[in-house]
């Protein structure tokens, strides 16, 4: 089951336990409430996707204590940008990802993914809590 709490217009806030599952349900969030705030299609596709990407790295890669979620936040600003952030208990920052990963490679594509997508993305730890946040922003992204 995951929690979802609306917070001032333009942002809302998706709570999922850490499971295999997590990564489709994120996107179906995302692209619903997308809808709502009327973003563009060609971003709503490819924020999707990142969406995907980082919420299956949190899954994957995110060495948390059992019962800790992944959050996402959403974040639109009229005429502006969409914001995307990921958060995890694990405070390991992802190894960034210039390069394409060769064909034999068995991972490191997501990342490298959404720097090709998104027009902005980095990783910090955070201030007051455990874990890690991963973020990724796409300008202009309702349509006027």
């Amino acid at each position: 089951m995951n929690h979802v709490s609306s917070l001032p217009s333009g942002e809302i806030e998706f709570r999922f336990p850490r499971s295999r599952r997590t990564p489709s349900r994120a996107r179906a969030s995302f692209r619903e409430q997308a809808a709502v705030w009327k973003v563009r299609d060609e971003v709503t596709e490819a924020a999707e996707l990142c969406v995907g990407e980082l919420v299956a790295n949190a899954v994957v890669h995110g060495r948390a204590p059992a019962g800790r979620e992944v959050w996402v936040r959403c974040v639109v600003w009229e005429g502006g940008p969409l914001r995307i952030e990921v958060l995890d208990g694990d405070g390991r920052l992802p190894l960034g990802a210039a390069e394409l990963p060769g064909p034999e490679a068995e991972g490191g594509r997501g990342l490298w993914l959404v720097g090709a997508l998104a027009d902005r993305w980095d990783a910090e730890t955070r201030e007051r809590a455990a874990g890690k946040r991963v973020w990724c922003e796409f300008d202009a992204a309702c349509a006027e």
